[in-house]
């Protein structure tokens, strides 16, 4: 009898950057910057198959939040022009 595969209905982190060709790090940070859509179950995210293949077959987008000045800047330390 052979088994058939399974397909997890949603990937770790490590999982889903291997099949994006991503790092761990990049994927994380997309988590956190919500650009990449997740669940988070616990201290863990999870992301759904659906997704994943959204991005693989290029029907989505993962990219950058953009920097605002809130965000990644210091006025305190930034020089002055």
């Amino acid at each position: 009898m052979s088994q058939a595969e399974v397909i997890p209905a949603v990937y770790s982190v490590s999982a889903a950057a291997r099949l994006l060709a991503l790092s761990p790090q990049t994927v994380l940070r997309r988590l956190h910057d919500g650009t990449l859509p997740a669940v988070r179950i616990g201290r863990r995210f999870k992301v759904h198959r659906e997704r994943l293949n959204r991005l693989i077959n290029g029907e989505m987008s993962i990219r950058a939040a953009p920097i605002t000045a809130d965000r990644g800047t210091d006025s305190a330390t930034s020089p002055v022009a």
